[in-house]
């Protein structure tokens, strides 16, 4: 369990924290009025203390409290990527312990392709015989560009089910377990593409369903991967569940109730054109927090009505310690310089992408390459635009 201190302190040099089952633990030196954070401590009553440079009992400083945060903040990360020309490819990941807490997020293809179904758009993250395993599937053989991702285990605070939906019909409802609507959000994992114009995309259709839907049924089916994430109460300020329509124009937006931009993350779903046939190009698009009210939709195409599904989640006080986003413009790769991060403790998030041409660029990438560098990546010959987020947690 992780704790939060909060009080005056300014007259003291250091704030201890005295628990019944161990030693004074030092928290902080030279600290000041504000908020702290320490890391985890076994169960029991904690007593906050605060003293000056000589080790003695400031008389001059107090200590308000001591909460419960939560404790969300990463327990480990591993970066990767899985590539191959079969229709589906295992990967064993080793040493990491797959469970309830852990998720895989999908960064997007890392190469030349411009088809929309030779690549691994579609990622599960899951346990066989006891093996840990990332299974990418594509439509098509051939074509070895890697699709990128993270994976992210959590120490606490959430629950996530995973899961992946054969479309066999427009829309086909999973069943999961009950969850509460007010702390959840739906991560989209990829959606494997039976060929042009046939994709698809999930939401959270009620508290125990996921919706997934296509707009062009096939044989074999489309193919769509989530994740549902239920935050501990103590974990989240607020989810809320949105969308942004594109009418016959190339930018929309949508007004949420205000947000802390320093502690939001928007999760993207994806979300295909009115009707079958529209092609995947005429979907391709992304969406971004622009400012604390406003959720803003983009693409390329006018094409029909397009409908773009988001999350955006904001999280308490004392689980992120940095956000870093942007939408850019990339032929081929670019080099993103953000401001440096633990990476340790940092996943990208993207929020969608579309080319500057039908047929241009279908897929995108971001990796981070170091502490201060993200790299995009944009396939085919064109650019493409790219929304990415650098979620560093505490």
């Amino acid at each position: 369990m992780a704790y939060k201190i909060s009080g005056n302190t300014n007259h003291a040099a250091k704030v201890y924290i005295i628990d019944e089952t161990t030693d004074e633990i030092e928290v902080s030196s030279d600290v000041s009025s504000g908020d702290y954070s320490v890391g985890a401590l076994a169960s029991g009553t904690k007593t906050l203390i605060a003293k000056d440079s000589l080790g003695r009992t400031s008389s001059y400083s107090t200590v308000a409290s001591i909460y419960d945060q939560g404790s969300l903040p990463v327990a480990k990360i591993r970066r990767g990527c899985i590539s191959g020309d079969e229709k589906s490819n295992i990967q064993l990941i080793t040493d990491f312990g797959v469970d309830d807490k852990t998720l895989i997020v999908h960064n997007g293809t890392f190469g030349a392709s411009t088809s929309e179904s030779n690549t691994y758009s579609c990622l599960q993250l899951t346990t066989r015989s006891g093996v840990d395993v990332v299974i990418g599937s594509k439509y098509v053989l051939g074509d070895t560009a890697p699709t990128l991702y993270d994976i992210i285990k959590f120490r606490d605070g959430v629950k996530i089910q995973r899961g992946t939906t054969e479309l066999t019909a427009t829309t086909v409802d999973t069943p999961i377990d009950t969850v509460d609507l007010s702390r959840t959000a739906l991560l989209y994992t990829g959606s494997e593409n039976t060929g042009a114009g046939r994709w698809g995309y999930s939401v959270l259709n009620d508290n125990s369903t996921v919706r997934s839907v296509t707009a062009h049924t096939a044989n074999p089916p489309v193919k769509t991967s989530w994740a549902v994430l239920e935050f501990s109460a103590d974990v989240v300020n607020s989810v809320q569940t949105n969308s942004v329509s594109l009418v016959g124009a190339t930018d929309g937006t949508r007004t949420i109730s205000s947000v802390d931009l320093n502690k939001s993350v928007i999760f993207f779903k994806f979300g295909p054109a009115g009707g079958a046939s529209a092609g995947f190009y005429n979907s391709l698009g992304l969406v971004e927090l622009t400012n604390s009210t406003t959720v803003t939709g983009k693409r390329m195409s006018t094409y029909s009505t397009t409908t773009y599904y988001f999350d955006v989640v904001e999280f308490a006080d004392g689980i992120i310690n940095s956000i870093q986003r942007g939408t850019t413009t990339v032929a081929g790769s670019s080099l993103i310089n953000i401001n440096t991060i633990d990476l340790d403790k940092t996943v990208v998030i993207t929020s969608g992408y579309y080319g500057d041409g039908e047929g241009s660029v279908y897929w995108h990438g971001a990796q981070l390459i170091s502490s201060n560098e993200l790299m995009l990546y944009a396939s085919g010959s064109n650019s493409g635009s790219i929304s990415w987020q650098v979620v560093e947690f505490v």
